[in-house]
């Protein structure tokens, strides 16, 4: 895991950008097939694609320029702050938005699209692409895995005194 997060922390600034706009697109195809796996249930998990492909095309194009507008490729992942997550939640809410309008605005009335498609997508869309730039944070800041005790104050009563100690002056363990 170190050497696939130290390989990655060393490509230069316009991969990562690259890396992050194709993990988008991606995402954002997968959040709008499951919103129609959400409407329209399992058993047309193939239709949506084949019957709505402007759709599936549209989608990324409606998105991705939101993002690089709201500066979603601009922030670096390791201090990703609560005004990044601000900028995620915009850009989505604004895609949808406009999806939305180009969906009753172009769609043939022969292939409907029904209407919880888009909210479906809307929060699909949040939780899959926030998600996974508040994951990548965990990631690059290297405590993905290592239990810490630096976020939390213990308190620890030792047996034999009658005094309250912070985790560094008494032994901790855990069973």
């Amino acid at each position: 895991m170190d050497k696939l997060r130290k390989l990655l922390l060393e490509l230069p600034r316009h991969q990562k950008r690259l890396i992050q706009v194709v993990a988008d697109v991606v995402l954002v195809w997968v959040a709008l097939w499951m919103a129609f796996i959400v409407r329209l249930g399992p058993e047309e998990m193939v239709s949506p694609i084949i019957q709505h492909v402007w759709l599936f095309i549209s989608a990324p194009l409606i998105a991705i320029p939101l993002f690089i507008r709201f500066g979603m490729y601009r922030a670096v992942m390791r201090y990703f702050g609560n005004d990044a997550l601000i900028a995620i939640i915009k850009a989505v809410t604004l895609a949808s938005l406009i999806l939305g309008v180009s969906v009753y605005w172009y769609s043939n009335h022969q292939n409907l699209v029904p209407r919880s498609i888009i909210f479906n997508y809307w929060w699909l869309s949040l939780i899959m692409i926030g998600g996974l730039r508040l994951a990548m944070r965990q990631y690059f800041l290297g405590d993905w895995c290592r239990p810490t005790l630096n976020h939390f104050q213990l308190l620890v009563v030792e047996p034999d005194h009658d005094r309250w100690s912070s985790p560094g002056d008494a032994s901790v363990f855990f069973g």
